[in-house]
């Protein structure tokens, strides 16, 4: 055999065994991420569990149906009060059967919640105390519900983005105070044992770098996510 020749079926053995590495890499991978991360697989119990490496910067990641969601954004602290307890005070008010209440408490969509700006006119209902209102969305239409929350002091220290990612609602949090910064992915359309991911790092220094770190994350939607 010729040196050409032998060395053109080297070339073709490590080729191929780049791409079986790839692929087999790509069938149990998780996400994507900057390509300058190293993503290193850990052992969780019930959950999968890691650590992704960023030069000097390093997360830890967890995916699973109870990962860490970070810090909340006003609409899932309202989200959290509304199924508590104001769910039976804004069907009330439009008129729903009481036996009803339950049945349509997660077809109520928080579109925006916050400082109250609205005008009483504009609202549902009058309420002299509340300090907050929220933008609920229920059979195709809109209403602005006052509340009342105390404020949360620990949510100063983060910039919190939201928006939508194919099929994942994602969440960015970064920390102005040089404390943990992370993601939080979860599918738009959840059930009981949705999987979510959580990548976050407990120090925060360059706030720009992290940003864009955690901005090039994609979730492979693969077997993991058949069980859903």
């Amino acid at each position: 055999m010729s040196r050409s020749i032998l060395l053109m079926f080297t070339i073709l053995l490590v080729m191929l065994q780049c791409s079986r590495k790839y692929m087999a890499e790509r069938e149990h991978a998780l996400f994507t991420i900057n390509q300058q991360c190293t993503i290193v697989p850990g052992e969780g119990m019930d959950s999968q569990i890691g650590s992704v490496v960023c030069g000097d910067q390093n997360f830890t990641y967890d995916y699973g149906m109870y990962s860490y969601q970070g810090p909340l954004t006003e609409e899932e602290k309202f989200a959290n009060l509304f199924k508590g307890k104001y769910y039976a005070d804004f069907f009330s008010i439009i008129h729903i059967d009481k036996k009803l209440f339950r049945l349509y408490i997660d077809s109520v969509q928080v579109i925006h919640a916050g400082a109250l700006k609205s005008k009483p006119s504009t609202m549902i209902a009058r309420c002299t105390n509340c300090n907050k209102e929220a933008l609920l969305r229920f059979r195709k239409r809109d209403y602005i519900f006052p509340y009342v929350a105390a404020e949360d002091e620990d949510n100063k220290q983060y910039v919190i983005y939201t928006d939508t990612i194919g099929d994942y609602r994602r969440k960015i949090y970064i920390s102005h105070m040089e404390g943990q910064s992370g993601l939080f992915m979860e599918p738009v359309v959840r059930s009981v044992r949705s999987q979510k991911l959580a990548l976050y790092t407990d120090h925060t220094v360059d706030t720009t770098e992290i940003k864009k770190i955690l901005q090039s994350v994609r979730l492979i939607k693969n077997k993991h996510d058949k069980h859903e």
